[in-house]
């Protein structure tokens, strides 16, 4: 194993920790971990290890996995360098890379005035893994909205797959490597919202809707909370105490000269009407 990568030692750590890497902080070392800086550096490593028969499995943000104490046999590998994590916009389409953060790719698309993956706030994982699952709920998919998705095959070449050649779930160790993704998304004035910046489901934002009318009604009180929903952190969340209201519902963002206003809506035949006394004012914003 370690001869294999002696050529790729300023990214394959041999024997490595993967606790730190993980939500629990738990688990054993992989026998190697590789953290390829570039697309070229990825392909030799899944090139290699499909020479060498070697076992290889990606670690996302390590949210839905437990780490076995006897540590991972073959290579684990890990995309966390820019060339795997950026989000771009273009009109109405989202390119991601499969190593971004799901709430990165949320985040763009709701600056933008986009709307579909609202659905998935809450979701702590990467672009690649909610692809994988294909995350969601009953009120939407990821896969929905996807195009196209760019892998890398195990000859370490790159391959380009429409929607309809998608599966998800699969879970193969044949699987390619998911390189980035395309989405389409739907125009905010889909939803009559107003100037909306931005909303979050309240089906998987269930914390959010617990809020004291005290804390909905300060500005100074609700800043951490504006905050962590900005951060995409629902443990943030854990100690605010409150108000439960029926879903479904979404929190609406917006702005004026005032500052940033939000106030929770309800679905009310094909209009989204705001919550009676749920509105919140961040000054200053």
């Amino acid at each position: 194993m370690i001869e294999a990568f002696n050529d790729f030692a300023e990214f394959v750590q041999v024997n490595a920790p993967l606790a730190p890497h993980t939500h629990l902080k738990l688990g054993g070392p992989a026998e190697a971990l590789a953290q390829p800086r570039t697309v070229q550096e990825l392909g030799a490593v899944v090139r290699r290890c499909a020479d060498k028969k070697l076992p290889l499995r990606l670690l996302g943000n390590g949210c839905n996995v437990l780490v076995k104490d006897e540590g991972v046999r073959g290579v684990v590998l890990r995309l966390k360098e820019p060339a795997f994590t950026n989000v771009s916009v273009d009109g109405r389409r989202l390119r991601a890379g499969c190593g971004a953060a799901l709430s990165a790719l949320i985040s763009q698309a709701a600056r933008h005035g986009l709307a579909g993956l609202e659905t998935l706030v809450g979701i702590p994982g990467t672009v690649g893994g909610a692809l994988r699952q294909n995350a969601g709920e009953r009120s939407g998919e990821i896969g929905q909205y996807i195009r196209r998705v760019d892998t890398i095959d195990s000859t370490g070449h790159m391959q380009t797959r429409d929607r309809d050649e998608l599966a998800y779930g699969s879970g193969s160790d044949e699987d390619p490597v998911l390189l980035t993704a395309e989405f389409e998304l739907d125009a905010e004035r889909a939803l009559p919202l107003g100037p909306r910046r931005c909303y979050f489901n309240s089906g998987t934002w269930a914390r959010l809707i617990q809020l004291a009318p005290a804390v909905l009604g300060s500005a100074t009180a609700f800043q951490p909370v504006y905050e962590a929903m900005e951060k995409g952190q629902m443990s943030d969340l854990d100690a605010v105490p409150g108000l439960v209201l029926a879903r479904p519902a979404v929190v609406a963002f917006w702005a004026d000269d005032a500052g940033t206003h939000g106030e929770l809506r309800h679905l009310a035949g094909d209009r989204l009407e705001p919550v009676e006394r749920t509105h919140f004012l961040r000054a200053g914003k």
